[in-house]
């Protein structure tokens, strides 16, 4: 179970949110077990959505919006290592078949892609989403945004 802390959320038991870690931005999200290879969709205490997976080892998360239509990106099974600087990157499961094979998001930096070039794709080459820096701490997952990844809407 998971209950609202001091502007945190922290599972219920002996996990705690720091005073250090709450001032530099972490918050608490949900227990490590929830989180596995498919995209989960949380929500912060602000209200934000976010999406989490693991992959390699690693927690991944980033807004769960995509910038162009605003659909979930955690109900896309798509994911896929794009490479490069943008590594792990999801579908958009609204644009599957649009802008030359998919609109993809970066778990890395946020930014989008098209899988083949487009008319489109310098456009969509301006669009970001939030990324978050990911923690594990006994047992929860905490996670805060990481600064300068500005979410550019498409105009």
């Amino acid at each position: 179970a998971i209950e609202p802390v001091l502007g945190a959320v922290r599972p219920l038991g002996r996990t705690r949110l720091c005073p250090a870690d709450a001032k530099m931005g972490w918050v608490a999200v949900c227990a490590l077990r929830e989180v596995g290879r498919e995209p989960v969709r949380h929500s912060l205490p602000d209200g934000t959505d976010i999406v989490l997976i693991r992959h390699g080892g690693r927690l991944l998360a980033m807004s769960n919006s995509c910038p162009h239509k605003k659909a979930s990106l955690h109900r896309s099974g798509d994911i896929e290592d794009l490479g490069g600087d943008l590594g792990l990157c999801l579908r958009c499961p609204k644009h599957k078949s649009k802008f030359g094979g998919g609109l993809f998001v970066s778990f890395a930096t946020g930014k989008c892609t098209t899988r083949r070039q487009c008319s489109r794709s310098d456009g969509v080459a301006a669009w970001a989403v939030p990324t978050y820096q990911t923690k594990e701490d006994d047992g929860v997952i905490f996670v805060r945004r990481l600064p300068g990844h500005a979410a550019p809407e498409p105009a």
